[in-house]
């Protein structure tokens, strides 16, 4: 392992991580809450079949909720590369605004493949996620560049649609697996959470500049 990686080790799990990681997961459980609802409201019933068919209003909810599953999968990639950049620079015991900013900015104009692979290529600590990430990303690519070209004229009609909102369904769960995997390295278990203790009343309001 390299001395990037060992220190790696050493500063997770890190408890501001955590406390982040676990406000982020409190506001995705209010928007999956918030999501349900919606649903029943806009879902329309076909026929005489009694199934419930997906609106337009479904596929653009769930391309954002998928979206924002690998926004926070991004997020995290790059809280590990600005760990593992600051660990590196000696920050942590001699901690220099200048350098953090500039390692911060760097990261910070990476896309997400090339982030994978300068997080790959600084530490061993992915090595065992390897295939969940690169299943991510490329459900991501897809989901960014070409998840509405591929499916074209499909949003015109109830069968089309469902065909859509079940690509976003299975992107949705290999995009929110490899968040998961990857917040475990820092000690967060999302699975370990009681999602109906979290009252919607108590999750922050306050929008935080990142």
């Amino acid at each position: 392992m390299t001395g990037q990686s060992a220190g790696l080790s050493e500063s997770m799990p890190n408890k501001s991580l955590d406390r982040s990681a676990d406000s982020l997961f409190l506001n995705l459980i209010g928007a999956a809450k918030v999501g349900c609802n919606r649903r029943a409201r806009s879902t329309q019933t076909l026929g005489e079949t009694g199934i419930d068919m997906p609106t337009l209003d479904d596929v653009y909810r769930k391309f954002g909720e998928t979206a924002e599953a690998a926004q926070l999968l991004e997020t995290d990639l790059g809280t590990i590369a600005l760990m593992i950049g600051c660990t590196g620079a000696d920050l942590l015991e001699n901690p220099d605004s200048q350098k953090a900013t500039e390692i911060y900015q760097r990261i910070n104009r990476q896309t997400l493949g090339q982030l994978l692979k300068n997080v790959r290529g600084s530490t061993e600590t992915l090595d065992h996620l390897a295939d969940v990430l690169d299943c991510a990303l490329k459900a991501r690519n897809k989901l960014s560049h070409s998840f509405y070209r591929r499916h074209n004229f499909r949003r015109n009609s109830d069968e089309g649609r469902k065909v859509m909102l079940d690509d976003l369904e299975a992107m949705h769960v290999t995009i929110f697996n490899a968040w998961k995997a990857v917040l475990l390295l820092s000690g967060v278990d999302l699975d370990a959470i009681d999602y109906d203790a979290v009252d919607l009343d108590d999750l922050p309001k306050q929008h935080v500049p990142i």
